[in-house]
């Protein structure tokens, strides 16, 4: 079976699932700090942030990631497809 798998910023490989892990052109910087922001999800404070994961999960609303929760973001450069 085929399965296509992205790096995250850390380089720690991740496999990309709908609607949870998402591959982007460019990742961008966390709204709380310098640090890149490879999380796009719902604040407990209401709006939406990206983050990078210590901020995600300071301030993240839902502990999972999903439609409406939130998303992690890979750089589309690294994805590729593996067989598993």
């Amino acid at each position: 079976m085929k399965v296509k798998v992205g790096k995250r910023f850390d380089g720690r490989p991740v496999m990309l699932v709908p609607h949870e892990v998402i591959p982007v052109d460019a990742l961008p910087q966390c709204n709380f700090c310098e640090k890149t922001g490879e999380f796009d999800f719902k604040t407990n404070l209401g709006p939406w942030a990206n983050g990078c994961e210590q901020h995600w999960r300071m301030y993240r609303g839902y502990r999972e990631l999903g439609i409406g929760k939130g998303q992690l973001w890979v750089d589309r450069k690294t994805v590729e497809e593996v067989i598993r």
